[in-house]
């Protein structure tokens, strides 16, 4: 079983979509094996854990000779924010898995999170017409939701999670699928960050802040990210 699941999961690349899943799937069996196969592949490959397709993707674009690397430090992080001020976006991608008693959303609210981050919701953020979980969702809704959190085609952006490197990658390659040009992940996460005695806000985030509003993004696809 676990032979041919494979096998599928080779044909999938960035980019595609639930419908090449559900061919992959086809050539392993219906029924119950199409389904067990579809849950395995989802998190294999679109997973944003350490085995997951962003997070490979993520490591080579990081280390990519001649490139910028997708990678800031606490210390460069915290300059851009004094330097950059309202065009500097921190965006908090936690995500943990169903099975791990913890929640992004709520641990955000709660606090700690980094100088007026915002929360980027991974299941929110998907293809809500697929029975598959975190699909990548179409242009017009990632714009939508993007720019609901107050994020525009022109900031800058820096993207966390409080694991350290676990699924702050797969919202780093989602935002560079869409063509945003200036975005990079904080290395070390929410702990490196803590542990260079960087400020931290620790009150509840209110209902309705502003920093989550007058957001313009406007989606440029790039295939093969």
């Amino acid at each position: 079983m676990f032979t041919a699941i494979a096998t599928a999961a080779t044909s999938v690349s960035p980019g595609r979509t639930a419908s090449s899943f559900t061919r992959g799937v086809r050539r392993i069996g219906g029924g119950a094996w199409a389904q067990t196969a579809s849950r395995l592949l989802t998190r294999a490959l679109l997973s944003p854990g350490p085995r997951g397709l962003s997070r490979r993707c993520f490591a080579a674009a990081a280390t990519a000779p001649g490139k910028a690397s997708a990678l800031i430090s606490p210390d460069e992080a915290e300059a851009l924010l004094e330097k950059g001020g309202a065009g500097v976006k921190i965006i908090d991608a936690s995500w943990h898995m169903p099975n791990s008693g913890r929640n992004g959303r709520e641990e955000h609210i709660r606090g700690p999170r980094l100088p007026g981050a915002v929360f980027f919701d991974i299941d929110e953020a998907s293809d809500k017409s697929s029975s598959l979980p975190h699909m990548m969702p179409s242009s017009s809704e990632f714009a939508a939701y993007v720019g609901g959190l107050g994020i525009g085609s022109a900031d800058t952006l820096v993207v966390y999670d409080t694991q350290g490197i676990f699924s702050a990658p797969r919202v780093w390659w989602m935002f560079r699928r869409f063509g945003h040009p200036d975005v990079r992940v904080l290395n070390g996460g929410l702990p490196a960050w803590e542990a260079a005695s960087k400020p931290i806000e620790s009150a509840a985030v209110a209902a309705g802040d502003s920093r989550r509003s007058g957001g313009s993004f406007e989606p440029r696809p790039v295939q093969g990210r």
